[in-house]
């Protein structure tokens, strides 16, 4: 079990949440509903630059007779930015019309090197002051390294949900250090 300000290899850690398990530190699993009502599209890339000569799934769905309107599509976003704006919100979620309800975030953030160790964040970003690695169900940070620079943290609005009429966009704040080297 991993410790406060233990580094993570996430690869190998033994987690779950309300919404993903990694039950023997080596598969990774969903538990989000998602319903669709023509059809849905999976995609897996691999990034790694590696090879893989096999990959392992398993896909469970259950088939309705009748649409409900009052069903949420899920929809998710993904985004990389590794040169961000200093002082400029960072969007987590883009504008996004209609309704609907905002089940979370998982974040990951590679500090840069010229800012040193200094904090990177704010208080509600993290556990007030720094973070380090916990996870429940529904918030957690499974990387705190600063050797590396690293951080990876996620939180779920299951017991608060967020919901939305008619639009949403969710940001991050844009916080720098003091001590950037010059």
């Amino acid at each position: 079990m991993m410790k406060q300000g233990q580094p993570c290899l996430c690869h190998s850690a033994i987690y779950h949440n309300s919404f993903f398990a990694n039950p023997e530190g080596r598969s990774f699993q969903c538990f989000i509903p998602m319903p669709f009502k023509k059809g849905a599209r999976i995609q897996i890339t691999n990034e790694s630059g590696k090879r893989l000569s096999h990959i392992f799934y398993d896909i469970n769905f259950d088939k309705i007779t009748v649409w409900n309107n009052d069903y949420l599509y899920f929809h998710s976003y993904w985004n990389r930015d590794t040169a961000t704006t200093l002082a400029k919100d960072f969007e987590l979620l883009p504008a996004v019309k209609g309704k609907g309800r905002f089940l979370g975030v998982n974040i990951g953030v590679n500090t840069n090197p010229v800012y040193k160790d200094h904090w990177w964040g704010e208080g509600e970003v993290g556990t007030a002051w720094e973070q380090g690695v916990f996870y429940n169900d529904y918030a957690g940070c499974l990387l705190a390294n600063k050797d590396t620079a690293g951080w990876a943290f996620c939180r779920y609005h299951v017991p608060d949900p967020i919901y939305f009429k008619s639009g949403c966009s969710i940001t991050l704040q844009q916080i720098g250090a003091t001590a950037k080297k010059k």
